[in-house]
C-alpha cells in the first residue's frame, strides 16, 4: 500500500529542511574558521610591521653613530663625553651634581652646622 501523499509530503519537506540546516551549517563551517586564521595572520602581520619599523629605526640610529666615528670632531666629543679622555695638555675637573655624594661626614661629626651648609639640607 501507499503512504497517503500527506505524509510523502511532510516527510519531504522534514528531509528539505534537515538538507538545508547541513548545508548552511556547512557554510558556516567553511567561513568562519578560515576568517579566524586569516585575522590571526592579520595581527601577526600587523605585530611584524611595527617591530619592523622599530628595529629600522635602530639601524638608522645605528648609522647615524657609525657616521660619528668617521668624523674627528664627534669622536673627541664621544671620548670625552663616554670615556673620560682629554686632550694632551689638558686637565680634567669632574663636579658631583649630588652633593650628598660628594662630601660624606663621619657619623660623629662635631660641626652639624657644616653638613648642612655643604649637603643644603
Amino acid at each position: 500500500m501507499r503512504a497517503p501523499l500527506r505524509v510523502v509530503a511532510f516527510t519531504a519537506r522534514i528531509l528539505w529542511t534537515i538538507l538545508g540546516a547541513l548545508v548552511i551549517g556547512a557554510a558556516i563551517f567553511a567561513v568562519i574558521f578560515p576568517a579566524r586564521a586569516y585575522l590571526a595572520k592579520k595581527d601577526e602581520v600587523t605585530r611584524t610591521r611595527a617591530e619592523l619599523a622599530s628595529v629600522n629605526t635602530r639601524i638608522d640610529e645605528l648609522e647615524s653613530e657609525i657616521a660619528d666615528f668617521r668624523n674627528p670632531v664627534a669622536v673627541a666629543r664621544i671620548a670625552r663625553e663616554r670615556f673620560g679622555l682629554v686632550s694632551e695638555g689638558e686637565q680634567l675637573y669632574r663636579l658631583s651634581a649630588r652633593p650628598e655624594e660628594a662630601a660624606r661626614f663621619p657619623e660623629l661629626w662635631p660641626w652639624p652646622g657644616m653638613e648642612r651648609l655643604v649637603r643644603g639640607s
